[in-house]
């Protein structure tokens, strides 16, 4: 199984759930939210639930569950949403136009600065509210700024030579959604998002479901 500092990735990838069932019963007055409640909302088993919290450090009490407040602050600082990061995108095409409009980055925690892209038909203005700029800005801004992420959705052909960028812009975090394995160095993180195999897992689980 694959692990992140010993929590394992499916529980990280359920957890940004649990925040947002914790915080929607936090916000309606509620003091405690149970496992079987989590559960419930998402279709699965309580104790899956348990053992995804108890892996972040979150105690709950017995017959009450975990305090709403503390679940939702919990698993906010374990996710990282406290520290404010800041992403970069390169690639303001639909992709990438879309992700500088997703409101989820900022109710998150996370500052996407801006966009860049070779098309001077877009450079110079923006896009959901977020400057478009030349790659050869990319340096100087992510330096500056102190910005550590970056998020790769140009065509495939220029992934890699965008990635060479990131690197030497200080990136040591990359959102790849191109389908091609970058090429970087041992520091430096590649979250690969492969849409089409994604699609193809969906797929498969509705050809089972309706055989």
């Amino acid at each position: 199984m694959k692990t992140v500092d010993g929590t394992s990735i499916e529980t990280i990838r359920r957890l940004p759930a649990y925040y947002g069932i914790a915080q929607k019963f936090y916000a309606e007055g509620a003091t405690y939210v149970s496992s079987v409640a989590i559960a419930s909302h998402l279709n699965i088993d309580s104790i899956i639930v348990r053992k995804d919290i108890q892996q972040i450090g979150i105690e709950g009490k017995p017959k009450l569950g975990y305090e709403a407040s503390a679940l939702v602050d919990g698993i906010a600082e374990f996710l990282g949403w406290n520290r404010k990061d800041r992403l970069i995108l390169a690639g303001c095409g639909a992709l990438g136009s879309a992700l500088l409009g997703y409101s989820g980055f900022k109710s998150r925690g996370y500052d996407l600065v801006a966009g860049f892209d070779t098309n001077p038909s877009i450079i110079g203005t923006q896009i959901h509210g977020k400057d478009i700029l030349p790659l050869s800005k990319m340096i100087d801004l992510c330096l500056r700024m102190h910005i550590t992420i970056g998020i790769i959705a140009v065509p495939s052909s220029a992934a890699q030579s965008v990635a060479d960028l990131m690197v030497k812009s200080g990136i040591i975090g990359i959102w790849n959604f191109t389908p091609v394995p970058l090429k970087v160095p041992q520091e430096v993180i590649v979250q690969q998002e492969d849409l089409v195999s994604s699609l193809v897992i969906l797929l498969k689980k509705l050809e089972k479901e309706m055989a």
